[in-house]
């Protein structure tokens, strides 16, 4: 099954104009089970942020813009409230640490929006952690992964995540957020 979102605009480069695009995210029953009787207490979207995106606004701001991770949390968490979502918002640059908040995400969040920063590209135990979800995921990055160096063209998160967004700055959490809601029953 996809789901098309046809109104998410994706600058495949710095240099390339916007582009609209239809993003087909995946779904299939592991992804969907489980929402049925969702009461506001189990409305919780999880946001987990991996390592150097606390120097948001800092690190590269010309790769990464000036947006700080504090401004992506006030701006999600405004829209969760308009949503009838909780928001749970995390970042740690420590691998163990993202793993267990996977966990955390599993008995309590209804969705997850997950930016694993260099974990993307190297964290098998990442991977294997959202597999164990049944909730749907969003995969989340600033800029345009497939645009980049050779070694963070490839992600271990992507295939299973029900959606992928990147290359459009920090708008891409709203993105992801609005896609998320689009999942969740």
């Amino acid at each position: 099954n996809h789901v098309l979102v046809p109104w998410i605009d994706i600058c495949v480069a710095a240099a390339t104009p916007f582009m609209r695009v239809d993003i087909a995210m995946q779904t299939d029953a592991r992804q969907m089970s489980g929402h049925k009787g969702m009461t506001m207490a189990n409305r919780k979207i999880f946001v987990l942020n991996g390592p150097n995106l606390n120097l948001l606004g800092q690190r590269e701001p010309e790769l990464y813009g000036t947006t700080t991770l504090g401004d992506i949390e006030t701006g999600l968490r405004q829209r969760a409230e308009q949503n009838g979502f909780t928001l749970a918002f995390h970042q740690t640059n420590a691998e163990g640490t993202l793993v267990d908040q996977v966990h955390e995400a599993m008995a309590h969040g209804a969705g997850l929006i997950i930016n694993p920063g260099a974990y993307t590209h190297t964290s098998i135990a990442l991977r294997d952690a959202l597999l164990a979800l049944s909730i749907p995921i969003i995969e989340v990055h600033l800029s345009n992964i497939h645009a980049r160096e050779a070694f963070r063209q490839t992600s271990h998160v992507s295939p299973v995540a029900a959606g992928v967004i990147c290359g459009v700055g920090a708008q891409g959490y709203a993105r992801a957020f609005d896609a998320l809601c689009a999942l969740i029953p």
